[in-house]
């Protein structure tokens, strides 16, 4: 069916993952959640953006929730957060 292999959107992947748009913005900005680029539509005469998310990706990412959670653990531990400095 191509519908299920269109690229899903930030809400999308919000939604099958159990995941904030925060920790969605932080994991694609690190890499850890894959992109499938952007698209641009028009509003008027504004131009929005939206992420794209690869379905496949989502779909074995949705297979194994404990990564998410790895990932959740990985962020509250400041030795591996880059915006605080490890502990001296």
């Amino acid at each position: 069916m191509r519908l299920q292999q269109e690229p899903l959107t930030a809400k999308m992947v919000e939604e099958i993952l159990g995941i904030t748009g925060a920790e969605r913005r932080r994991w694609s900005k690190d890499g850890r959640l894959p992109n499938a680029g952007h698209a641009l539509f028009s509003q008027g005469r504004k131009q929005v953006g939206i992420f794209l998310y690869p379905p496949d990706a989502i779909r074995q990412l949705a297979k194994r929730l404990d990564t998410i959670a790895d990932w959740r653990l990985r962020d509250k531990d400041p030795a591996f957060n880059r915006e605080t400095p490890p502990p001296s």
